[in-house]
């Protein structure tokens, strides 16, 4: 089914998995130039060799020349009349990029297609030549400045050609995401409050706004710009047939070397999405064969505190790591639209789980699940038992805020308070005072005992989602959430084999509670997991990720015999 989404055609007669080769069918454009920026990897290539084979001269602007020989030789093997020609360009040196403009312009070729598309992800912090923040002077300022320095020839040649020209700026969905105030201009070269990933969202939200503000206006001349020369200062034309018409793209989701410094994508595990019920879902893929598993993250987290586990269980398994609807970047909606009664329910995520094994993964699952997300894999098992071929529970959530483990007395006043976070400002307010980076960072630092493991990067990564829109009111309405199922209410009823691990030195969740799950009769071992926290895939996954690889190989049939979900 995911597949069939994917290929369903838009009103362009395209989908999601058409290809360049495909769109551009039936074009000849022989009489194009284009100039395409880090054309030696991903996207950059696919572009050059696709404009190539239509007829366009294009013209690489690429930092490593040795590469950029090897791919133009790999496209004229491919295509032996392509015009392509390779230009060295380090858009992170302005120096470099003035250079390149000034031997393009001084060649006497037209310029039609600029394509701003090389870039790089999540750095360590790093100046570049020119003492800016490496990313920003990457993705930003150089792409800036080469569009203004070729600027004039885009626009000589849209008139003496009477074609419109184009430029394409590669942003991304991270745009979004910037800082949560947006582009730091006063904290540009702030070691001290870097973010990596906050940092490259503010270097694309930059690639967004300079486009559009192109596309404003016909003609576009830019005077200066702090950090590049002189004051902001921009004069437009309207020269009649001097159209150049700016967007930007976000191109989704694509296997390339840009993850190459992220943490949370190695190179091995890309980021899908997939329609459930209408919503989008995020999950991330990687492994080519042996057993499925799917890992399921806990209460305020996703799929991205499983970095440390889905490199190294794909190398023998196919591994999905799923964003349960609400959490992540998976879409979020307001339980108040949705209709009577709790939507975010251990039900509705078993549900999901369940459908996501028959739509994507399209066969029989392990579930390795941390926290809430243990409860979300026993309900999912007792659903459909089919589809489970067994569990491994990581700290299962005790659900100790349940409303059958009050006292009696104190039931009614539990329900007046969840109300009053629910339905007043005083919730709004409680979620702004917790979503902010010292107080994921106070919460984290008490659920690992490790505290050293409590990186920058591990709170972006659980606060970024949580900034998104619709976050507030998920927060809200689970922290209020006190019915639905228990762990002991579950496991009775389970058919599958279950693995229990625990790390113990959890203060959410004691060991002494959690070793009461060994008594039921489909937990076939209860592991103690030492000197580890609430959540040991992250802590600790030098433990996890044998463990894992252990219970599954003991429960996995061959793969010439494994059954196929229907």
């Amino acid at each position: 089914m995911l597949w069939t989404w994917f290929r369903r055609k838009r009103a362009s007669g395209f989908s999601a998995s058409s290809t360049a080769q495909e769109v551009t069918q039936g074009i000849h454009a022989t009489a194009l130039t284009a100039i395409v920026t880090g054309a030696t990897s991903g996207i950059g290539i696919e572009t050059a060799r696709v404009l190539a084979l239509r007829g366009v001269h294009v013209v690489m602007g690429i930092r490593n020349m040795e590469s950029g020989r090897e791919v133009k030789e790999a496209i004229l093997r491919d295509n032996s009349n392509a015009k392509i020609d390779m230009m060295e360009l380090d858009l992170s040196s302005m120096e470099s990029v003035r250079k390149f403009a000034f031997q393009f312009n001084s060649c006497g070729l037209p310029l039609n297609i600029l394509v701003n598309n090389a870039g790089i992800m999540a750095t360590p912090f790093k100046l570049s030549k020119d003492n800016i923040e490496l990313q920003f002077a990457t993705n930003h300022i150089g792409h800036f400045l080469l569009t203004n320095l070729l600027l004039e020839t885009m626009k000589r040649t849209a008139i003496e050609q009477r074609k419109e020209g184009r430029i394409v700026n590669v942003s991304s969905r991270r745009h979004q995401l910037s800082y949560p105030e947006g582009i730091q201009f006063d904290k540009i070269n702030d070691k001290s409050g870097y973010n990596s990933l906050s940092a490259y969202g503010q270097s694309k939200l930059c690639n967004v706004l300079h486009v559009n503000e192109l596309a404003r206006h016909k003609g576009y001349l830019i005077g200066g710009m702090p950090g590049i020369g002189g004051t902001y200062q921009e004069m437009f034309e309207e020269d009649e047939g001097s159209a150049i018409t700016a967007n930007s793209v976000s191109p989704g989701p694509i296997a390339t070397n840009l993850y190459r410094y992220h943490g949370l994508i190695d190179g091995s595990s890309f980021f899908w999405t997939w329609n459930w019920k209408g919503y989008s879902i995020r999950y991330q893929y990687s492994g080519n064969h042996g057993p499925a598993l799917v890992l399921i993250h806990g209460f305020g987290a996703n799929s991205d505190h499983w970095r440390k586990n889905i490199s190294v269980l794909a190398e023998s398994h196919r591994v999905y790591s799923i964003d349960l609807i609400g959490y992540g970047y998976s879409d979020k909606p307001n339980p108040r639209e949705i209709g009577d009664g709790s939507f975010y329910t251990f039900e509705t995520w078993a549900t999901q789980l369940n459908e996501f094994c028959l739509d994507v993964v399209k066969d029989e699952a392990f579930f390795i699940c941390n926290s809430i997300g243990g409860v979300v894999g026993l309900q999912a098992a007792v659903i459909a038992p089919k589809i489970c071929r067994g569990i491994l529970l990581l700290n299962i959530s005790l659900r100790m805020l349940h409303i059958t483990k009050q006292p009696w007395f104190a039931r009614p006043f539990i329900k007046s308070f969840q109300r009053l976070l629910r339905d007043t400002a005083a919730g709004k307010f409680f979620f702004k005072a917790v979503a902010t980076k010292e107080s994921v960072r106070n919460i984290l630092s008490q659920c690992y005992h490790d505290t050293s493991k409590v990186t920058d990067e591990l709170v972006q990564v659980i606060l970024s989602p949580g900034l998104e829109p619709g976050a507030a009111e998920v927060f809200l309405e689970f922290i209020c959430y006190s019915g639905g199922p228990l762990p002991e209410d579950l496991l009775p009823l389970v058919k599958c084999p279950v693995l229990i691990g625990w790390g113990d030195k959890d203060p959410w969740e004691p060991i002494e509670m959690g070793r009461n799950y060994s008594n039921f009769d489909s937990v076939e071992d209860f592991i103690v997991l030492p000197n580890v926290g609430h959540c040991p895939q992250d802590e600790a996954p030098h433990l996890v990720n044998p463990l894992v690889e252990s219970f599954v190989a003991r429960h996995a049939k061959s793969s010439s015999t494994t059954s196929k979900v229907n």
